[in-house]
């Protein structure tokens, strides 16, 4: 009960009601990099514990806020009888991967000289807006000031496409997505070794039940886009979290506390905080309904998924479909493993199925439809 009610002395008190709930705009994963033979050499001959497979992905996840909020923290939480609510969790299915030399659980204490060095600048870490000392980490997409380069001749790879812009400034189109700014070192409360998978330890699971990374008075994003960094993670494997945030509106001073499932209390539910790489990510709108512009000749396919969140069984209705269609659904839980799927064949223009999940655990799960090849992916929660 200690670790709980440390943790909630640093929860402000959130009271709104659901059309006063815009802080929160979005949850970001960036493809950063996709490691080569060179870096996985440049790993290996300094010591590394653990490998840096080649075609390893280098992840990156920001949260999103409106203008005039700031992030406080991220968290698991358990409630006073020490029920787990909502974990904190970042998880792979190989290991996470951390440079030998200079990697560290936190990126802002690491210097700009350091970070150019072997493979600091794909390391895993976790952070409250940091990329190394003096530089906040931010979407390539924004970065107007090119890449700190690489002091080895490695991180060359550009893969392109969903990669985006090379990291490594020997490439005149590079950007390493760090700005010049004044990182705050994250508050770690209630973690106790789960942070060792970042420092040399070899692991692939990062989860806290009762803890929080902070930023002490809070941090905003250093574009005006807002946009904060909390977390890098390169891997191999399938790379999934479940995060739950807490943002405060810097004007009225209300905070939001957001999980992607089974809100209590203020909290407030926001599916995007759960994310899985094994499953394709698609846009939906809050009422669940998806477009497929490459279903249809000269209309857009509609599909609507409900009731989300369901207990027993939920409804895919679809519409504007080509004739005799060919449709299949698939449903996976947040570590990307296949639950169900379902091939139904060829299909009219307007379609109607009833899933049943009765016997699934309650959780977040990945529903993928696929129309002629074409898929949508939607978040269905299961209480």
């Amino acid at each position: 009960m200690k670790k709980f009610t440390l943790l909630a002395s640093l929860f402000l008190t959130a009271s709104f009601s659901n059309a006063q709930q815009q802080g929160l705009e979005g949850v970001i994963v960036e493809k950063y990099y996709l490691s080569n033979a060179a870096d996985s050499a440049n790993a290996a001959n300094n010591g590394a514990t653990t490998n840096l497979r080649i075609g390893s992905t280098t992840y990156r996840v920001f949260i999103d806020m409106a203008p005039g909020y700031k992030f406080n923290l991220f968290f698991g939480n358990s409630d006073a009888n020490g029920n787990v609510l909502h974990p904190l969790i970042f998880q792979t299915t190989t290991d996470f991967y951390n440079d030998p030399i200079y990697g560290n659980v936190y990126p802002q204490g690491i210097s700009v000289v350091n970070t150019k060095k072997n493979t600091t600048l794909i390391d895993s870490w976790l952070s409250v807006g940091g990329g190394c000392f003096g530089k906040m980490g931010i979407p390539k997409t924004l970065d107007p000031d090119g890449s700190i380069g690489n002091s080895n001749g490695i991180l060359l790879n550009n893969p392109g496409g969903v990669y985006g812009a090379p990291i490594n400034s020997v490439n005149p189109q590079a950007a390493d997505g760090l700005m010049p700014g004044s990182p705050v070192t994250p508050n770690a409360l209630g973690t106790g070794t789960a942070t060792d998978v970042f420092d040399q330890t070899a692991g692939n699971t990062f989860s806290v039940t009762d803890g929080a990374i902070a930023a002490l008075g809070g941090v905003v994003g250093t574009t005006p886009e807002n946009i904060v960094l909390i977390g890098q993670f390169t891997t191999k494997g399938v790379f999934s979290f479940s995060l739950n945030v807490q943002i405060q509106n810097t004007v009225t001073g209300t905070a939001e506390n957001y999980v992607p499932i089974n809100p209590t209390g203020s909290e407030i539910s926001y599916t995007a905080l759960g994310y899985s790489s094994a499953v394709p990510q698609a846009t939906t709108t809050p009422t669940n309904t998806v477009g497929l512009k490459d279903l249809t000749q000269d209309t857009q396919a509609v599909i609507f998924v409900y009731p989300n969140p369901t207990t027993n069984v939920f409804t895919i209705n679809a519409s504007n479909l080509k004739a005799s269609s060919y449709a299949s659904y698939a449903i996976y839980d947040i570590t990307g493993a296949l639950i169900l799927s379902n091939n139904l064949g060829k299909v009219s223009s307007k379609f109607s199925e009833s899933v049943d999940i009765s016997d699934f655990n309650a959780g977040l799960y990945f529903l993928n439809v696929s129309f002629d090849g074409a898929i949508s992916t939607t978040k269905i929660v299961k209480e």
